[in-house]
């Protein structure tokens, strides 16, 4: 026994100073050779070996029928969800167009509001600006009437009416006006009517002419008689059976470029030798 163990115990220093490569070798030989090892090797040998097992018809079926219940179960959850799902999108995207079509009225009422309100500004203005207009049109028509020149009958003289001459009439005119008045014509014509009011006239015998009569100047024309008074005129005009008239036109023009127009009609009054404006024909424009 004492030299089986010797032996053992040379082995092993003789393994020592082997390499480690060989060492295992040796070890892989050595554990071959125990019997203990051997032993245990066989009972692992044996327990490692896969039996077959063998399940029953009945319990696959019960076993493949509860599976297919849960795969069923959860393709109806899964149907469930899907389906419900589906539901809150179509309600979420109900939702959301009737928001934008809500959305789109109001921006709709907002800008129909909006165009309504720039109407009536543009309206507005529009009014405005035709109330300022006429207003500034006004304006300068007051300025003009107010600064335009007037020219009117200043007076009107007879020197005599005597048997067998002729009378002299002179007309006095003035300009009234703040401005001169250009481009004067006066017409003008002094003859006897059985007619009071006599309102028939025609404007074509020129009396005188003018460039410019400036503001507050009074100037005259002469109206002759054609022939030379007789007895009867004279006693005519003494009874109150004729009446002698003196009328005219008087057209000018200023820098406004307005045409302006002063018509006149005096009668004579033969106790007193006067000019007496008539009832008609009197005006300026």
């Amino acid at each position: 026994m004492s030299t089986i163990k010797r032996q053992k115990r040379n082995k092993k220093e003789q393994d020592s100073n082997l390499p480690v490569s060989l060492k295992d070798e040796s070890q892989k030989l050595e554990d071959r050779e125990n019997p203990e090892n051997i032993t245990a090797i066989e009972e692992y040998k044996a327990q490692s070996v896969i039996k077959p097992i063998f399940i029953p018809k009945e319990t696959l079926f019960v076993e493949e029928g509860r599976f297919e219940k849960v795969r069923i179960a959860l393709e109806i959850i899964v149907t469930i969800v899907g389906l419900g799902t589906l539901w809150w999108f179509i309600q979420s995207s109900a939702t959301q167009h009737a928001d934008s079509v809500n959305a789109l009225k109001l921006a709709k009422e907002s800008s129909d509001s909006s165009d309504i309100a720039t109407k009536k500004s543009i309206a507005l203005a529009e009014s405005s600006f035709v109330a300022t207009k006429k207003s500034l049109q006004l304006a300068q028509r007051n300025f003009q009437i107010e600064n335009r020149p007037y020219v009117g009958i200043k007076n009107i003289t007879i020197d005599s009416l005597e048997v067998g001459k002729k009378y002299v009439i002179k007309i006095f005119y003035q300009n009234f006006g703040k401005i001169p008045a250009q481009n004067l014509i006066i017409t003008g014509i002094g003859e006897p009517h059985t007619i009071r009011e006599y309102n028939i006239f025609k404007y074509d015998t020129t009396i005188g002419s003018i460039a410019v009569v400036p503001p507050s100047e009074i100037l005259f024309a002469t109206l002759v008689s054609d022939g030379k008074l007789t007895n009867e005129e004279i006693d005519n005009f003494r009874r109150g059976n004729w009446y002698l008239y003196v009328y005219g036109m008087i057209t000018y023009s200023d820098v406004f470029n307005g045409k302006d127009t002063t018509t006149f009609c005096f009668m004579l009054d033969y106790s007193s030798k006067m000019f007496y404006a008539g009832r008609y024909n009197n005006r300026i424009k």
